[in-house]
């Protein structure tokens, strides 16, 4: 997925969320308003602009709610909001975040009918032309949005929704209902000779039908992905509990394979090897890095082959991490970082969440020093903007407090663009006090058109 930084387009930032406005967004409200006067024109581009911004921000602002950091972009078919590289979203954040967005519009076009009761009879015809058109872009479109078609909100609501209630995700039932809905989309299309409602219904035949058609790749398993979320935020016990309650009821037998190494993996985590190795010798197939993994005779041996293996699953990274920390072998991830970080030891996600995670890790048990070593290694090699942020605040619970500002300011420099946390992070608050911190502050508020 691109990044904010590496899109085209006009680039500032609303709330420390970096915005990428392309020109061919422009395309669509000019093409609208040409059938209007010129000032009715100008003001219509002015209210998709700021009306799909708006529902942008909705969803934007509750993925920063939960802990994440998205970017937006609005392009030439109205906008999106991107969840940040390896971003692994519960089906809650997703459902609550997809419907953010029509919510943001909906509230805003409310707002706009209580002003409209009280314009004046009076008001110029262009004001009237304004306040009409606020309330159908935000109410109207919102609604139509909510329709259960995909790519709209609606299908996403849909989507995560039954993955929400049902505990897996239902690709073929998202897929029928979307088909049904595209036709009505169609034959509203044709009754109003509406050709842009026409192009978005096309749009969603062809979503809903890929959707329908939809398998999932090796570990991508609908059950399985709520597994590994279990296993990298530490719930060892719900994560073997899910896999181990699903393997009898999934007759793929690829899936099925997958859920036992997963509950092996659990097993794993919590430092029982004997059980790990139980749970895969239950299942004839299984992956080669599990199997020799499981010939390992101790925890001890097995991390040594862990750390041996060239590419290895987020889990296997988790893993290391975990043990290193709680044994207190900090120099040895700090030299793992440092391979984790080299050029082509892992995709780019999986390095930066690696890396992410150490750090995190490190953090929270007090190890200021090695968790500082982690972050400067990461914002030096994968130019991560968040690693510098990390960095300062290991300086400044380290009372390096001028070194903290610079790398600090380094940070900001590099693309760092949350202003909440420099302001509210305690983390930070020794550097609160050094004459240079409202320096960095107002250099980032300004970049960010605060």
């Amino acid at each position: 997925m691109a990044t904010a930084a590496e899109t085209r387009g006009w680039k500032f930032s609303l709330g420390g969320i970096p915005v990428v406005l392309r020109p061919e967004f422009l395309i669509i409200p000019v093409v609208g308003a040409a059938s209007g006067t010129l000032p009715e024109g100008v003001a219509w581009v002015a209210i998709v602009l700021v009306s799909v911004l708006w529902h942008e921000l909705g969803h934007a602002l509750a993925m920063k709610a939960f802990g994440y950091a998205p970017w937006i972009d609005l392009h030439a078919m109205g906008g999106a909001t991107h969840w940040p590289q390896a971003a692994r979203p519960t089906p809650t954040h997703r459902f609550l975040v997809t419907f953010a967005g029509p919510a943001a519009g909906l509230l805003l076009g409310v707002a706009v009918l209580a002003v409209r009761a009280r314009v004046p009879e009076d008001a110029g015809e262009l004001t009237r032309f304004a306040i009409a058109q606020l309330i159908w872009v935000n109410i109207g479109w919102s609604l139509i949005n909510l329709l259960p078609v995909l790519p709209w909100d609606g299908g996403h609501v849909l989507d995560s929704g039954l993955e929400l209630v049902t505990g897996a995700p239902r690709p073929r039932t998202v897929g029928v209902v979307g088909l049904v809905a595209s036709v009505g989309v169609l034959a509203g299309a044709a009754w109003l000779e509406s050709v842009l409602l026409g192009y978005f219904g096309v749009m969603g035949l062809v979503a809903s039908w890929q959707r329908f058609q939809w398998k999932p790749g090796p570990g991508q398993g609908d059950v399985g992905r709520v597994v590994v979320d279990h296993l990298l935020a530490g719930r060892t016990a719900e994560a073997e509990a899910l896999a181990a309650a699903s393997i009898g009821g999934e007759a793929d037998e690829a899936r099925r394979t997958e859920l036992v190494e997963l509950m092996a993996w659990a097993r794993l985590f919590r430092g029982d090897l004997p059980g790990a190795r139980d749970a895969a010798k239950a299942h004839t197939r299984r992956s080669e890095l599990l199997t020799r993994l499981l010939e390992a005779q101790s925890m001890e041996e097995l991390v040594d082959r862990l750390a041996a293996a060239p590419m290895l699953p987020m889990q296997g990274h988790a893993l290391l991490v975990s043990y290193w920390v709680i044994r207190g072998e900090h120099p040895r991830l700090v030299e793992r970082c440092g391979q984790w970080t080299s050029a082509g030891a892992a995709t780019p996600e999986v390095q930066r969440w690696a890396v992410q995670y150490a750090a995190e890790r490190l953090f929270h048990a007090g190890a200021f020093e090695p968790a500082l070593a982690v972050c400067t290694l990461g914002f030096e090699r994968l130019k991560e903007p968040s690693l510098g942020f990390n960095a300062a605040c290991c300086l400044a619970r380290l009372g390096r407090v001028d070194e903290g500002l610079r790398m600090l300011t380094a940070a900001v420099e590099a693309g760092y663009s949350d202003v909440a946390s420099l302001t509210t992070d305690e983390d930070l608050a020794a550097l609160r006090t050094l004459p240079g911190f409202e320096g960095v502050v107002r250099r980032l508020r300004s970049a960010a058109g605060q």
